[in-house]
């Protein structure tokens, strides 16, 4: 059933194959407990006390309070999707307590650090991987996409006339990115770059591609992003979701209203986007506790 669950999401839901991959793992290590520790694998006819229980060992064997949540959010989905077929009638997880998320404030770059982003980049090699290197950069930076969005921008999805670029997000939802002049000089720079390399064979070939002319991957795109962070910023994290909220803090900072900024992240719900009003305000009470007399 398992399986057919995660179909379900794929195709009705529309679920990204990495929400799909963790949506898998949790049911599957919650059988793995039930096995373990109630001699049986058969998770569609358990109680809730056996889910309360599961909460405790997970507790027990120090998963983080947001990996408890989500683990649980899993298996209410799944009744949900049980009760949908009729195979079930009551949700065994609707009523477990999980643990509470503590408030997480999105990290950033300071724009002045992202300026130099790009005289790092101007000290390497001029071979087709550094400019799409860097590139890739510019582009998280300017327009907040995930990085899902970007591995599967395609020649096609830049529209340079218009100064926007069309990106598929979460639940393929389409939507419009506009871009500056600056980013469309080097999407122009870059283009050329692909034909000298002949990486460019139709309007449908991937806009990031490896060497062998492959569509590029999420561990690439990490690595690229982590080698420059780390020559620019202090932070602890420097994965690519780092300029993603840079995105979105800079326009909070710059009075950006907050409805246009969920619509250029992509986000479904505005409370995705109210993080960044967080993190302003953490920008100005380091302010004000820095310069303000009676601080």
């Amino acid at each position: 059933m398992i399986e057919s669950f995660i179909t379900y999401l794929e195709r009705e839901k529309r679920y990204s194959k990495y929400t799909c991959t963790s949506y898998s793992i949790d049911l599957q290590q919650f059988e793995s407990y039930c096995q373990l520790q109630y001699g049986h694998s058969d998770i569609d006819t358990v109680s809730s006390d056996v889910i309360r229980s599961y909460v405790v060992w997970l507790i027990e064997k120090d998963y983080s309070h947001r990996s408890i949540h989500r683990k649980i959010i899993s298996l209410r989905q799944y009744y949900r999707y049980l009760i949908r077929l009729g195979y079930i009638h009551a949700n065994p997880a609707r009523d477990v307590p999980v643990p509470k998320i503590p408030e997480r404030i999105p990290m950033f770059v300071s724009e002045e650090n992202m300026k130099n982003v790009g005289n790092v980049a101007s000290k390497r090699k001029n071979d087709y991987e550094t400019i799409r290197d860097k590139l890739i950069i510019e582009m998280l930076y300017a327009t907040g996409m995930r990085v899902s969005e970007l591995i599967h921008l395609r020649i096609c999805d830049i529209n340079l006339e218009g100064m926007n670029i069309k990106v598929m997000g979460k639940r393929s939802k389409e939507r419009l990115i506009p871009i500056g002049e600056k980013l469309a000089d080097h999407l122009r720079q870059y283009l050329e770059v692909l034909r000298r390399f002949g990486f460019v064979a139709s309007p449908e070939s991937w806009l990031f591609s490896t060497r062998k002319g492959q569509k590029i991957y999420p561990l690439l795109v990490y690595r690229v992003v982590n080698e420059f962070l780390s020559k620019v910023t202090t932070l602890e994290k420097r994965s690519p979701h780092i300029l993603r909220h840079s995105f979105a803090t800079q326009l909070l900072n710059a009075g950006a209203d907050l409805n246009a900024i969920k619509e250029l992240l992509g986000h479904s719900s505005l409370a995705s986007t109210q993080i960044y009003t967080h993190s302003d305000f953490e920008t100005l009470k380091k302010i004000y506790q820095q310069s303000h007399p009676k601080a």
